[in-house]
């Protein structure tokens, strides 16, 4: 099993965008947890251009005014999801390797920090 984790700082920009699908095609990662993509969306167009193949799923947990962001993408052939929680903080995520039916757990976390006093909006607590 290849797993790829990397805070990447921002995926907007196409110089990062690109340098994210060369590594996951090189390395041909059957899991991959991104973290701060500071995407208020990330859309299944924009995975499928990340991906090396058609056999892929994907969650995201949306940034909050460009704070966090959580992509969480995996080969659908090779790992079935059976649960999923999608937080603005974390995804968790269980399920089975198909080729060797082992159960795992993964958790894609980031803990961005707020300046004292800072609101945000639309953020609905606790953080």
């Amino acid at each position: 099993m290849i797993v790829l984790s990397w805070n990447v700082r921002g995926l907007g920009s196409n110089m990062k965008f690109s340098a994210v699908r060369k590594l996951i095609r090189k390395v041909k990662a059957e899991m991959v947890l991104l973290q701060e993509t500071k995407k208020e969306a990330v859309t299944e167009r924009e995975v499928a251009k990340l991906w090396y193949d058609d056999a892929f799923n994907f969650v995201e947990s949306s940034s909050i005014e460009k704070l966090g962001g959580l992509l969480l993408i995996w080969d659908s052939s090779k790992f079935k999801m059976e649960k999923c929680q999608v937080n603005v903080r974390y995804i968790p995520v269980s399920g089975i390797w198909a080729n060797d039916l082992v159960a795992t757990n993964w958790l894609n976390v980031y803990g961005w920090r707020l300046q004292r006093g800072k609101e945000i909006r639309g953020a609905k607590g606790p953080y």
